[in-house]
């Protein structure tokens, strides 16, 4: 009987947990919505970076690659609503030339955040579970060689990276969640890029 109760007031907690953070959503602003396959706040794909920077200001970091490729950091500002975060919070932008033959300016290809406070308009953010955010996006799936890649290329999973490549967004998860599915605290980052194509690990380039 008591471990009934337990599970039941378990699965409370969750919903509860669930509810609040769709109303918590709703009273975002739209510089705190992702929008799979479209963008993430007032950052959209295929913006051009000065637009970018009209909107965020100056990154808190920058890194150039070759081939054009750009990827710079906002931890405060009007990525935030000027709101604090803490030192784990960031909105990340990897950019590309607009042509194939790298010319072009550099345009966004793909958004990572790090924080709760960007959710989707169901409220899905990096607090939920890993049962939730399944739940929201049914066609996730684990894809081995960006996992494998997160790990830093060792075959011990330290982070599971899953996609769906049909709506454009991706989850990373902390190794464990699948096992641990309603637990919350295993999803790290939540990713969007075009619908169809594939997404790219981002960081340094030297790394």
């Amino acid at each position: 009987m008591l471990i009934i109760r337990v599970g039941f007031f378990k699965s409370v907690a969750a919903l509860l947990l669930w509810s609040l953070s769709i109303v918590s959503a709703l009273g975002q602003g739209a510089a705190a919505i992702i929008t799979p396959g479209e963008g993430i706040g007032t950052v959209l794909l295929g913006q051009r970076l000065e637009e970018v920077h009209a909107s965020l200001g100056a990154p808190k970091l920058s890194d150039t690659g070759m081939d054009g490729r750009l990827w710079e950091i906002w931890r405060s500002g009007p990525a935030f609503e000027g709101r604090r975060q803490n030192g784990f919070d960031e909105l990340e932008v990897y950019f590309t030339r607009e042509q194939p033959d790298l010319s072009g300016a550099s345009v966004v290809r793909q958004i990572r955040v790090t924080a709760p406070f960007f959710r989707t308009a169901s409220g899905v953010s990096i607090r939920n579970s890993f049962s939730q955010i399944i739940d929201r996006f049914p066609n996730l799936r684990i894809d081995e060689d960006l996992t494998y890649a997160l790990s830093g290329d060792r075959n011990e999973k330290d982070v599971e990276m899953y996609v769906d490549r049909t709506r454009g967004i991706a989850f990373e998860f902390r190794n464990g969640a699948a096992a641990d599915p309603t637990v919350t605290g295993f999803c790290r980052a939540i990713h969007v890029f075009r619908s169809g194509t594939d997404p790219r690990i981002m960081n340094a380039f030297d790394q």
